[in-house]
């Protein structure tokens, strides 16, 4: 079973990934750029600029309730790497950096039109980021 999980969670990466470099041409370097690896973390997707970690059930469980929000995710964190958002001083907020990083990056996804994103989530994203463009 752990074996068809990790198969089929390797599988929908590969296809979000495609996905996306049909619909982003413009991103293919960044995107092809992040090698992908199976994580033992349970929800997560993450990266260290050069691998992008993802769990494979949890990758199950988001194709399952809505099959681009994959895509949605990976395109998230390949757009926090091409926007350098992890290289930050030592003096920064932490907290308050990765925040407006995420607000950034929804920003974009939004105005791209990206698939993936929820419409729900994405007019909460857009109300909360035009409050914040005022």
């Amino acid at each position: 079973m752990e074996e068809e999980i990790e198969k089929l969670g390797a599988e929908i990466m590969e296809l979000s990934r495609n996905m996306l470099l049909v619909d982003h041409r413009f991103l293919d370097a960044a995107i092809s750029k992040l090698s992908l690896s199976q994580s033992d973390k349970t929800e997560t997707f993450m990266t260290d600029g050069k691998t992008l970690y993802y769990a494979p059930l949890h990758v199950l469980r988001l194709y399952k309730a809505e099959k681009d929000s994959v895509a949605g995710r990976y395109l998230h964190i390949v757009l926090h790497c091409v926007l350098c958002h992890s290289f930050v001083g030592k003096k920064i907020d932490r907290l308050r950096w990765d925040l407006a990083c995420d607000i950034a990056v929804e920003s974009l996804i939004n105005e791209l039109g990206t698939k993936g994103v929820l419409p729900s989530v994405k007019n909460e994203h857009g109300n909360i980021i035009s409050v914040l463009k005022r």
